[in-house]
């Protein structure tokens, strides 16, 4: 019986202490716990390295040591955990028997030195990931609090203003911070790739919200000929009260006047830069007609547009008119120099203004008082012009309008200058469907006189087929800002990262020899060479997601950023 007795004391005394160890060890994590989890947080939300961490803990733990406080400090967290066993032993535990002062303090350390390692075990295994990963090609893995912190970060920024000297174009990805693109980074001209669904679209209206909530004049052509991104456009405009304006193949549309301004050199320049010229006998003899034209209506007092011009190209008809000039030294002038010319000079330049003038809309190229664009007015106003150019149905038509809208603009730059410089912004999506070297040259030459031009396309190719592989360097030459969204074509995308360039690096080697016990394993020996490697590498640009884009800037010092594009309201 009294054996008995004793075995069952003997029991309730090994499970007291198992209950009295299971206790200590909370009153040792648990407290630590709070503290682990707010290091953490910390590390995770500031982005911080793991030895941000390390750091404050060795310091703490030197500094006790080199004070004589870390055994006063460590005999008082093991007096309160002494005192927590016994009281578990003798079945009298409360949370009254716990020294908080004496346990917290202790606690706090074991967080931090706590968090500190899971951060640098994660940071190693992530290193050691993304390197793994980057040997097969493959980019790294998505941090889903990172994505989450970015959403967050872009749904805020959607609602703010742009700054007073340029555009909030988003975030950049690795530190989180605004990424803008200034005025003066566009006023040396900003080329946007990307291919459909890239969010290119998303990158250029940002561009336009800038200048239409700034109430700088923007003239935005657009090659596709959406209707939703000009209704887009005016909802900005109304919303921002400037005055809008649509040249559009189909639906509603203004007039469009390009020969309202200018004299007879700038008017037959105009014409003239419509297309490119192989033969410069016949170019030459399309600018003396031309200016032999403007002459006429300026004497006969004529109206000048692109309707009356295109029925004097035929010299049966712009007789008829010099018969009529009151003036008779112009009219004999105008009357002898028509007798050298034959129809075969000017019968390619008639045939590409009759392809404008004599289509179904043809009739918005005559001057409708009130109803017509006039592009040095819509500047003065601030106000937002759009040219909708359908290259689906009308592709030549497209490409000769495109050409003149900005063949037209380059005397607005002029004028502009002359009385004083101003901020313009000129957008031109598609620009495959228009370029051509004279184009190009034209776009380049108004940075002087306050444009800030941004051009849009969907890849090398496609300028290249506009315009051959030298438009291509012309264009990157005149540009000093790529936006580059994602392209699916590997020769386009090693196209771009060649734009971008490279840099130095080393490519290491190591010799392995096999072993029959251990199998593979390195010998000691290797090399390590000097190579050079693009910035960034083809595959990333093939691997971009919607919205995200590579920001590359040459004004002010070379940078180049990986940014998610801002998604305005």
């Amino acid at each position: 019986m009294a054996e008995n007795q004793n075995q069952s004391q003997d029991e309730l005394a090994w499970a007291l202490m198992i209950v009295a160890a299971a206790v200590l060890l909370l009153v040792i994590v648990l407290p630590a716990v709070p503290f682990f989890l707010v290091f953490l947080a910390v590390w995770k939300g500031l982005r911080l390295k793991w030895w941000y961490l390390a750091a404050p803990a060795a310091a703490v733990v030197l500094f006790l040591i080199a004070t004589d406080a870390a055994g006063p400090l460590g005999n008082n967290y093991l007096e309160a955990l002494k005192t927590v066993f016994i009281a578990c032993r003798h079945n009298s535990f409360t949370l009254g028997v716990i020294n908080w002062g004496h346990v917290l303090p202790g606690a706090a350390l074991l967080g931090l030195v706590g968090a500190a390692a899971v951060a640098g075990i994660t940071e190693t295994r992530e290193f050691r990931a993304k390197k793994g990963l980057e040997q097969v090609g493959v980019t790294g893995q998505v941090n889903p609090l990172a994505a989450w912190r970015e959403k967050r970060a872009l749904r805020k920024i959607a609602a703010w203003k742009h700054p007073e000297q340029g555009v909030l174009l988003g975030l950049n990805r690795e530190t989180g911070r605004q990424v803008v693109l200034t005025d003066a980074e566009l006023n040396q001209h900003c080329l946007v790739f990307g291919t459909t669904g890239s969010g290119k679209t998303t990158t250029i209206m940002n561009v336009v919200e800038s200048a239409v909530s700034r109430a700088i004049p923007l003239i935005f052509v657009d090659g596709k000929g959406a209707p939703d991104l000009a209704g887009k456009i005016k909802t900005l405009a109304d919303r921002y009260g400037r005055p809008f304006y649509l040249f559009a193949m189909r639906g509603e549309s203004w007039h469009y006047n390009p020969l309202v301004q200018g004299g007879i050199t700038e008017l037959k320049d105009k014409l003239i830069n419509l297309t490119e010229w192989t033969e410069e006998h016949y170019k030459k003899m399309a600018e003396r007609y031309l200016q032999l034209v403007f002459r006429g209506l300026a004497a006969a007092g004529e109206k000048v547009d692109l309707v009356s011009v295109a029925d004097y190209l035929d010299p049966d008809n712009l007789a008829v008119l010099a018969r009529g000039i009151e003036d008779e030294e112009e009219r004999e002038r105008i009357m002898n120099a028509l007798d050298s010319f034959k129809d075969l000079d000017i019968k390619g330049l008639a045939a590409r203004v009759a392809v404008m003038t004599e289509s179904e809309i043809g009739h918005l190229f005559r001057e409708k008082p009130g109803h017509t664009i006039n592009l040095v007015r819509a500047i003065e106003e601030n106000a937002v012009v759009v040219f909708l150019l359908d290259s689906l149905s009308y592709p030549e038509y497209s490409r000769l309008l495109g050409r003149l809208v900005v063949t037209d603009l380059k005397g607005v730059a002029a004028r502009q200058y002359a009385d004083g410089r101003k901020k313009i912004y000129t957008v031109f999506d598609e620009f495959n469907v228009f370029a051509s070297h004279a184009v190009v040259d034209l776009v380049n030459k108004t940075r002087t006189f306050g444009f800030h031009t941004l051009i849009g396309t969907q890849s090398p190719s496609d300028l290249e087929n506009a315009g051959g592989p030298a438009l291509v360097e012309q264009l990157v030459e005149n540009c000093n800002t790529y936006i580059i969204h994602r392209q699916n074509s590997a020769v386009n995308a090693e196209k771009l990262a060649a734009v971008i360039g490279t840099s130095d690096s080393y490519e290491l080697t190591y010799q392995i020899q096999e072993r029959a016990i251990l199998g593979h394993g390195r010998t000691g020996l290797g090399s390590a060479r000097r190579t050079r490697e693009f910035i960034i590498h083809p595959d990333k640009i093939k691997r971009l997601g919607t919205g995200e884009a590579i920001l590359v800037r040459k004004a002010g010092g070379f940078r180049v950023e990986e940014i998610k594009v801002r998604n305005r309201p």
